[in-house]
Formats: C-alpha cells, structure tokens, sequence
C-alpha cells in the first residue's frame, strides 16, 4: 500500500509535528504564488488562464505522489511556453494537448533510461544563454498587455512582433499601465523590506488595489459627468418652457 508505505516512511524519519507545520506552512506559500503564475503562463501558451490552474493542481498532486525525491518544490515553469504558444497558435488546444502528452511520454523514457544524468554535459553559458532568450522573449510577449496596447494581430516571428509592439505604442493604456507598474514595482522593491514573505501576494494585492481604485475613480468620474449633463439638460429645457410660454 502506497499511503501505509508513506506513514511508515515519516515515522522511520522521526517526522514531527513541528516538521509538518513548516511543511505546510511552505505548501500554502507555494500554492498561493503558483495560482497567478500558472494563469499568467496560460495565456503566455495562448489559451485561457483556467487551464494554467487545472495543469497546476493536477500535475502538483501527481508530482508528490510519484516524485523520487524526500525534498521536492514542484510548480509551473516559463521555460516551455515560448515553445508552447506557436503549437497553440497553429493547432489549438487539441494539438497542445497533443504535444503535452508526447513530452510526458519522452520524460518517462528518459527516465528510465537515465538519461537525466547527461545534464551535467551541458555547459553553465549555454543554460544561461537558453534561460535568458527565454526571459526576453516571454518579456516581449507581455509589453502588449502591460501597456494595454491596441493590436488587432500580433505576428508570430519576433522581430515583426517588436515592430509591431513600437508602432502601437501610441495606443497605450494609462490604466493597463498603472497597474503593471505598480505590480513590478513592488516585485522587484518588496525583497529589499526584509520581510519573511515572497513578493509574489504584495505585488498582486498591489495591482488589484490600484485596479479597484481606477474603478472608483472612473464610476466617480462617470457619476459626476452625468450629474453635470442633467443639471444642463435640466436648466435648458426649463429655459425652453420659459421661452414658449412668453411666446
């Protein structure tokens, strides 16, 4: 029995109590960070954020049930979804399932064939190099939504993509704007309070507290627009009634 096999495992490892508060204490945190990344790596993908939260939650459950390793943080990666949103792009969602599929099969082959250990082959530049092209490229992908640019097609070869992004830059979004600079903002500053808390939650309460305040003030500002036009309409019909009576 697998789950008896696991008691019996953390009793063999004197696993206190103490030990589980922390353990959990670690799962919500990872939990909670994971729920935007994984929304924001499907649309990245280019389908809807629902199945970014549906791949997290299924893949983190069997992750913990057939990992090999006593110590294991399992979340969503960046990594695949420059390869991934081409394939959703040209064959849609079955074709990215498709492929989804055909990798989780090559992983398990190369599993056991223990080809993971030919990883340590592979040069620190070329990893660097692989990880950064993927973090410009995934950065490019976002000006649009950061700046809540107008574009009725985004190309798909890069540089086309660029000088497309520069020529709609006149239609940015002073709203969109607002709140992608507040929310990287308090990314990149948060670390540096020394508080004991991933910068993740902060930086989403902080766009989701402006986004609320952009609201208000626009229902305000609609408010007091339309109080003025009836208070115009008002005096100018009243001046017209005026007007025919006299007559």
């Amino acid at each position: 029995m697998p789950f008896r096999a696991l008691i019996d495992a953390c009793w063999k490892e004197k696993y206190t109590a103490s030990r589980f508060t922390r353990d959990v204490i670690a799962g919500i945190t990872v939990g909670i960070i994971a729920i935007p990344l994984a929304m924001a790596l499907a649309i990245g993908s280019g389908v809807a954020p629902q199945y970014g939260l549906y791949t997290s939650a299924v893949a983190g459950i069997v992750i913990a049930l057939t990992g090999g390793s006593r110590f294991s943080v399992s979340g969503p990666t960046a990594a695949f979804v420059v390869i991934l949103y081409p394939v959703s792009q040209q064959f849609g969602l079955a074709g990215l399932l498709v492929a989804t599929l055909m990798s989780g099969f090559f992983l398990i082959l190369f599993g056991l064939a223990r080809l993971g250990r030919l990883i340590e082959y592979i040069p620190v530049s070329v990893t660097l190099g692989f990880t950064s092209g993927i973090g410009i490229t995934i950065g490019t992908m976002q000006i649009k939504d950061f700046l809540g640019l107008q574009m009725a097609h985004v190309p798909e070869h890069y540089l086309q993509k660029v000088g497309a992004l520069f020529m709609a830059l006149p239609t940015v979004n002073i709203g969109d704007a607002a709140i992608g600079v507040v929310t990287l903002g308090t990314l990149i500053f948060w670390p540096r309070l020394g508080i004991r808390l991933p910068g993740h939650l902060p930086a989403l309460l902080a766009g989701c507290a402006v986004m609320g305040s952009l609201i208000c003030w626009a229902a305000m500002w609609r408010l007091s627009a339309h109080s003025s036009i009836t208070f115009w309409l008002t005096a100018l019909r009243a001046t017209a009634s005026r007007s025919s009576c006299r007559n």
